[in-house]
């Protein structure tokens, strides 16, 4: 029973690598549990019996892709070299003194 349910969900992507490591309930009629170990005494013919998977889950979030610094931003304070770049070149004028 348990090879053949195993069989059956092989191929299928999400749930099937769960069903592959038991990760299911299969539900008599009556609500009971019928555990692997004691189906072939247990199941009677004629029954409707349900599987229920367990709780899965939650997918993690993938990870934030790295943010971009900014060439304005300093990231060692103590150096300076960004502001000697960034500084535009202004030519001194002359002062005339009266």
């Amino acid at each position: 029973m348990e090879e053949s349910i195993k069989q059956a969900f092989l191929h299928v992507d999400v749930i099937g690598p769960h069903v592959n490591e038991g990760h299911y309930d299969l539900v008599g009629p009556d609500g009971e549990i019928i555990m692997p170990q004691v189906w072939e005494t247990m199941i009677q013919p004629g029954w409707a019996v349900t599987m229920h998977m367990w709780p899965m889950p939650e997918p993690t979030p993938p990870p934030e892709p790295p943010k971009k610094k900014s060439p304005y931003v300093q990231s060692d304070p103590t150096n300076q070299s960004w502001a000697r770049t960034s500084r535009t070149s202004i030519p001194e004028e002359k002062v005339v003194k009266e």
